[in-house]
């Protein structure tokens, strides 16, 4: 056998890189592209399956420094008054131990939401309520029960959010407070 053809083979010299390499490169290019679209898999489902969930916290994140209210209250009959017309559902604001500050109309993946902030010693909070089920559907987080309520504790860059259900509306606690502080403002 000459020897450019074992070279060529074993992938040694030549310019096709040998029939072994290339085989072994076309596997390691579909390996890759398995593992990428796993890992892609897995990073979607740990914030949550929805894409919902990392915008209400890239929301959060965005007013941390300063919420820009819409409508400054803390009275939450007159902030559910004022989202009356505005979204496409009757807003509940629910009285949590923190301090009601507001709420301002959000939309979010083509959807409008309202938004309630609240704000606990230094730490802001926001409370995005929607009709919509696609983020709770979406199978993520821990459940768990907080004062007869089944939630989920979603965890996304750092902050923590509450999932719940009631009476036909999502709520979605966000903070970067622990999910046990969370649970004790309910």
């Amino acid at each position: 056998v000459p020897p450019e053809l074992l070279d060529r083979i074993s992938g040694k010299k030549g310019r096709g890189g040998g029939i072994f390499t290339g085989l072994r490169w076309r596997l390691a290019v579909a390996a890759s592209v398995a593992l990428i679209a796993i890992a892609g898999y897995v990073l979607m489902m740990d914030k949550g399956g929805s894409p919902l969930i990392g915008q209400m916290v890239s929301d959060h994140i965005q007013f941390i420094p300063s919420p820009d209210v819409q409508i400054s209250s803390s009275d939450p009959a007159e902030i559910k008054a004022w989202f009356r017309g505005k979204v496409d559902f009757a807003v509940n604001v629910p009285r949590l131990t923190a301090t009601l500050r507001g709420g301002r109309l959000c939309y979010l993946d083509g959807k409008r939401l309202a938004l309630v902030f609240y704000r606990q010693d230094d730490v802001q909070i926001s409370l995005f309520v929607t009709d919509s089920r696609d983020v709770y559907k979406a199978r993520t987080g821990r459940g768990v029960t907080v004062k007869g309520k089944t939630m989920r504790r979603v965890a996304d860059r750092g902050y923590n959010m509450l999932l719940w259900r009631e009476d036909g509306l999502t709520y979605a606690l966000v903070s970067e407070m622990k999910f046990e502080e969370m649970e004790k403002l309910l």
